[in-house]
């Protein structure tokens, strides 16, 4: 009798010290998860502050296609001539920093037409610019603002939709917002960067959840 109840209570420490192990286990695993979702938010942020700063540097950037490399005009002023001429704007106060062809030039191309790219020294210029490009419909020109790679590649799968096709083919309002946010007839369609002001206002100093189990949790009671 006695060899029996000492097995019992051989067993009921053995109880009581599996489930000590499994609730510190449990607690530990807790405070991982909180961890990785903590380096989730933070890689977010940082890309997305990465990208939203990156995309602020090229605010005064504007990008022309259609232009022919056959004119005789250097590339200055080659976009100013096409702003007076196809966008009527006035360009005697227009300063531009840089202007210049993307992608590589291939010789035996009789007249390749790469687009042109040009750096305003004036923010309020490329509005200006963009707001009249409204003028170059149904025209073999083309015109936007340059964004980094990550948002132009969302833009353009926006753009290229079988939503945005269709509402374009039926006459309704189709806008890409900031950064890569589609809407038709006001309406909120898809977003490529869910979250992003959200995302862009986390405070980067947000202290990492402390990974080590809690005193309670090390004496078998989870908080």
């Amino acid at each position: 009798m006695k060899v029996i109840e000492d097995t019992i209570s051989e067993c009921r420490n053995d109880i009581i010290k599996v489930n000590s192990n499994y609730k510190l286990i449990d607690a530990r695993v807790y405070a991982l998860e909180q961890t990785m979702d903590w380096q989730v938010e933070m890689t977010r942020s940082m890309c997305y502050h990465s990208i939203d700063r990156d995309a602020r540097d090229m605010r005064n950037n504007i990008i022309i296609y259609g232009l022919s490399e056959r004119l005789p005009y250097n590339d200055r002023n080659l976009v100013l001539k096409f702003l007076e001429n196809e966008l009527e704007i006035d360009t005697s106060d227009m300063m531009i920093d840089r202007a210049h062809r993307l992608g590589r030039k291939f010789p035996n191309t009789n007249d390749q037409k790469r687009p042109m790219i040009a750096r305003f020294r004036v923010y309020i210029d490329t509005e200006t610019i963009l707001s009249n490009a409204y003028k170059l419909k149904r025209t073999h020109f083309g015109l936007d603002r340059q964004y980094p790679k990550e948002i132009a590649r969302a833009r353009k799968e926006l753009y290229q939709s079988k939503e945005a096709k269709y509402a374009r083919m039926s006459n309704q309002r189709v806008k890409i917002k900031y950064p890569a946010k589609l809407f038709i007839n006001d309406r909120s369609i898809e977003n490529k960067f869910p979250g992003w002001f959200n995302v862009l206002g986390v405070d980067r100093l947000k202290r990492c959840p402390d990974t080590k189990p809690t005193q309670s949790a090390r004496d078998g009671v989870l908080q």
